[in-house]
């Protein structure tokens, strides 16, 4: 014989009173939020952690009273429907700050990163004018390959764990390589400090100057120079 549990519709009401209100507080606490900076985004991680664990204790006891009786699932389901609008109300006032703070940060670092990378373009510019000037045309180079191949930076906020145990959110901390000082880096190189491959050098604009020394050099067979050899090689070529 199976118990049947029984409950009464005042005790019901009584249940769902308490879970209701808990549910209204967070609701209010929800819009009173205001998500401006990193440590409120962590704080609406663990507030949304919050209306999980109550949602979960409002279904939990929901199906406790629903098993035994099917006949009043729909007056329980009706009453606890209510709990979980509610806490679905908060949950999704909290998120939407919580994103609308993401947005505009990740804008506000992409903003950053692109004022970075132009004075870092400017200050390489700048260099390799510098040591075009100095006749150092082999740094020069090497200085616009460096530049051209510095990695896009992350745009993307470094936002740390929530305080509660198994908060969703997942901090990620990336770190990029950039030039700082070509003219350092450079000579870091040819020191050793820094590998050698760190620099590509361009095959296209290396044969332009060996044209161009071969023409200021003509009877030369090879020329070395700023650590560049450059040589004339006879090719076959069918007219």
């Amino acid at each position: 014989m199976t118990t049947e549990l029984i409950i009464s519709t005042s005790d019901l009401a009584l249940m769902v009173t308490d879970l209701q209100t808990k549910a209204d507080d967070l609701l209010a606490q929800a819009e009173r939020a205001e998500v401006g900076d990193q440590k409120a985004y962590e704080k609406g991680t663990d507030f949304r952690k919050i209306v999980s664990g109550i949602k979960k204790r409002a279904d939990d006891k929901r199906k406790e009273l629903v098993e035994p009786s099917k006949r009043r699932t729909r007056t329980i389901d009706a009453e606890f429907k209510k709990v979980k609008d509610t806490l679905e109300q908060a949950d999704s006032a909290v998120k939407t700050k919580m994103l609308g703070w993401y947005s505009a940060e990740q804008q506000r670092i992409r903003e950053e990163n692109e004022r970075k990378r132009k004075d870092a373009e400017e200050s390489a510019l700048a260099a390799a004018e510098k040591a075009e000037e100095e006749g150092d045309a082999s740094t020069a180079e090497a200085i616009l390959n460096m530049t051209s191949e510095v990695p896009k930076a992350d745009d993307r906020p470094a936002i740390g764990r929530g305080e509660l145990t198994g908060a969703t959110s997942v901090a990620s901390t990336v770190w990029t390589g950039r030039v700082d000082n070509i003219k350092h880096a450079c000579r870091a190189i040819a020191d050793g400090h820094l590998p050698v491959d760190t620099v590509t050098f361009s095959q296209s604009k290396l044969n332009a100057l060996a044209r161009q020394y071969h023409e200021n050099h003509p009877d030369a067979e090879e020329i070395a120079q700023h650590g560049i050899l450059f040589y004339g090689e006879a090719r076959l070529s069918v007219r």
